[in-house]
């Protein structure tokens, strides 16, 4: 997700080209998404043969497979700390059922929020920021699957859509904001401009709710390695993005 998004970079010749930009833009914020999930103890993981086989005999192993043969395909796990237990429940379209499982975290972790003991404007403050992430990959409601960020990805990629390919459409103002959208992926603070998203070109608020998804992966890595020296995050991501702040 870190490097992805690290490496974006502006053509000095075609400085409108946008393309590869969004495309790269959303499997940042996809990596990051999934990231997020794993964070919280779930995933969206694909099995392949050999991992549905030894899944299968491990449970027969132990008597624990109801007579099932798990298939290979796309799964949606999550561990259950109360019992110790993981469960897998398999999905369909893989971007569209990621998406829709990360809104449905989101959604439980502004529940939590809510009735945690945070100070009040702390928690509206976390609340309202997964809040406009949750409204983005809905947009509005025009995509009820939350699957908003994926289907700007398709349509630039297979579509040719939002004039993000030669000949280019629109101002070179939408893709000066847009590439100054994502170089600012490093800063500490990454405060939306976007209030009024009707006002605002797709591309512009696809850029920064992808942002918005790599700004929280981000927080929950310095959060995390800030509570022990030793964190295994200080040798992968967080010395990345040191590297990277040079």
């Amino acid at each position: 997700a870190i490097e992805t998004v690290a490496l974006i970079s502006r053509s000095s010749v075609m400085p409108k080209s946008s393309g590869w930009a969004i495309i790269e833009l959303y499997y940042s914020a996809y990596f990051s998404a999934q990231a997020i999930m794993r964070i919280f103890g779930v995933s969206c993981s694909q099995f392949d043969s050999q991992e549905s086989i030894a899944v299968t005999n491990a449970a027969k192993l132990y008597h624990q497979d109801n007579g099932i043969n798990i298939s290979a395909g796309y799964y949606h796990c999550e561990y259950m700390p109360s019992n110790n237990l993981i469960s897998c429940n398999q999905l369909g379209n893989t971007h569209q059922s990621f998406w829709t499982k990360f809104d449905q975290l989101l959604d439980d972790l502004s529940t939590k929020v809510s009735g945690s003991n945070f100070l009040e404007r702390d928690k509206n403050k976390v609340i309202q920021f997964l809040f406009s992430i949750r409204e983005r990959l809905n947009y509005w409601n025009n995509y009820n699957s939350s699957n908003w960020l994926s289907k700007v990805r398709n349509d630039v990629n297979y579509s040719h859509a939002m004039g993000a390919w030669y000949p280019y459409t629109g101002s070179k103002k939408v893709s000066d904001e847009l590439f100054r959208i994502i170089s600012r992926w490093n800063q500490e603070e990454f405060p939306s401009n976007i209030t009024n998203h009707e006002k605002h070109p797709n591309t512009i608020v696809f850029a920064d709710s992808c942002l918005s998804i790599i700004k929280l992966l981000k927080d929950l890595i310095n959060d995390l390695s800030s509570h022990s020296d030793k964190s295994f995050l200080e040798y992968g991501p967080v010395r990345l993005m040191k590297q990277l702040a040079i």
